[in-house]
């Protein structure tokens, strides 16, 4: 193990006052490496892994670090050649976090016996998971037990797991923020329970039995999730909910909202439902409140306004078995409001009138096809509109030419945009650190600022 001590004299000229001075440990598989996150390296600093197979089980159970806005971060050096963290043979975990303001980042698990748990969560704040790798798992890869207030999964890999992510989450309250994973051959995608509030958003799953299993206490925003399932696309029970520019594409039911006995307020807007099973929207009891408008389904929805149903699928998209879900109908919401519905999936601003569904329409040319990726890798070749506000028919007739976007300026050009709000991280570690510290200070900025 030796320390590093670049960040920080990079750190001094940029920002000359931290409260705590974080320090680079690395550390290797040959090593106590469990002893140099939780005695050796202060709350605060980080811990490089080198690569190289890692025999756990470790707890990391930190005390926060002085600042609010700072972290204890786990990584490996190099994030394209992971540390993996192995199985001892005989615990029932590899890692479990117990701490307050925790990072792992870009660490590799599996495969392992089907009842050991790659990473458990207990409680506490701030906890971040995020760009690791699991694999070829018939049990839980991340189990939650009890309330986070801050619990931050995003853009790791499951592949082959049978239950990616568990989250108990208890009644005391906690706050989640599930977005931008890549899921494939699960048996429910995500699962959650509790008194919780929170994102689900920008995650692609595909060949899962069951894509989202849900309960929460709070007010949820299930928003830009593309999930190609068997049995349902999802069953959500919360307080509130949002559910807007979704893609739901199986042979069973779409969406379940809510249960016998429950009272729960639910808006579903814009969403691409592919569903064989009906209904594709799902409501039991009589003490949920649901308001669905500008949905394109091939199930129809009882009630709501400005939704749109096809026969078959091939009258609504371009061709959705290849992954092209843009809308071939014309740009209009039977008998609804226009201007009423969000970004669409790819994040893009509504043309006007608006297109029914989860994507607006693809103008000019031919769209791409999506194929099973991180939602951040995306590329939407639709036209920008947004500045013109008007849709891909309006452009053509209006000015005649069959290539002009209806952008003005002379540019006639397919733009492309990527679908994440949130770009990818630098795939070298020291990019990943980078950011890391970044942040912290942006957020420590942002305090300063507001205390003003």
């Amino acid at each position: 193990m030796f320390r590093i001590g670049g960040l920080l004299i990079w750190a001094a000229w940029v920002s000359p006052v931290l409260a705590h001075e974080s320090m680079i440990f690395e550390t290797n598989a040959e090593e106590d490496w469990c002893a140099v996150i939780n005695e050796t390296a202060m709350p605060g600093d980080i811990i490089r892994l080198a690569p190289g197979d890692y025999t756990g089980p470790c707890v990391i159970a930190r005390t926060p670090p002085d600042e609010q806005d700072e972290y204890t971060i786990v990584m490996s050096r190099d994030p394209d050649d992971p540390a993996r963290i192995l199985h001892d043979g005989e615990s029932s975990f590899q890692l479990i976090v117990e701490g307050d303001q925790i990072m792992l980042l870009s660490l590799e698990f599996g495969p392992l016996p089907d009842d050991v748990v790659p990473v458990e969560v207990i409680g506490h704040r701030e906890i971040w998971l995020r760009y690791n790798r699991f694999t070829e798992h018939g049990g839980t890869a991340v189990k939650v037990s009890g309330a986070v207030e801050g619990l931050h999964i995003l853009d790791n890999d499951f592949a082959g797991v049978a239950l990616p992510v568990d989250m108990e989450l208890g009644e005391e309250g906690a706050w989640v923020d599930f977005g931008y994973n890549r899921i494939r051959g699960a048996s429910v995608g995500a699962q959650a329970r509790g008194n919780w509030r929170g994102w689900v958003r920008e995650n692609v799953l595909w060949e899962v039995e069951k894509g989202f299993d849900i309960q929460a206490g709070g007010a949820l925003d299930v928003r830009g999730n593309w999930v190609r399932f068997q049995q349902q696309g999802m069953d959500l029970s919360a307080e509130s909910a949002q559910i807007e520019a979704n893609i739901f594409h199986g042979e069973g039911q779409g969406i379940a909202l809510g249960t016998e006995g429950s009272a729960g307020s639910y808006v579903v807007a814009g969403n691409s439902l592919l569903t064989n099973t009906a209904p594709g929207l799902l409501s039991p009891g009589d003490g949920n409140s649901v308001q669905s408008f500008g949905n394109l389904s091939l199930q129809a929805i009882e009630g709501g306004e400005g939704n749109v149903t096809c026969e078959v699928a091939k009258d609504c998209w371009m061709d959705a078995e290849a992954g092209s879900y843009y809308p071939i109908l014309e740009p209009t919401i039977s008998g609804g409001e226009t201007g009423i519905l969000g970004p669409d999936f790819c994040g893009r601003e509504r043309s006007e009138p608006q297109w029914a569904g989860g994507l607006e329409a693809a103008c000019p040319g031919d769209p791409e096809v999506f194929e099973f990726d991180f939602k951040r890798n995306f590329q939407c070749t639709y036209a920008d509109l947004s500045g013109a506000n008007e849709s891909c028919h309006q452009a053509e007739e209006d000015t005649g030419g069959e290539e002009d976007t209806g952008q003005g300026g002379g540019d006639d050009s397919a733009e492309s945009c990527s679908c994440s709000s949130q770009g990818r991280a630098s795939t070298g570690a020291w990019g990943l650190l980078a950011g890391a510290w970044l942040f912290r200070r942006s957020q420590r900025r942002s305090r300063s600022t507001n205390s003003t």
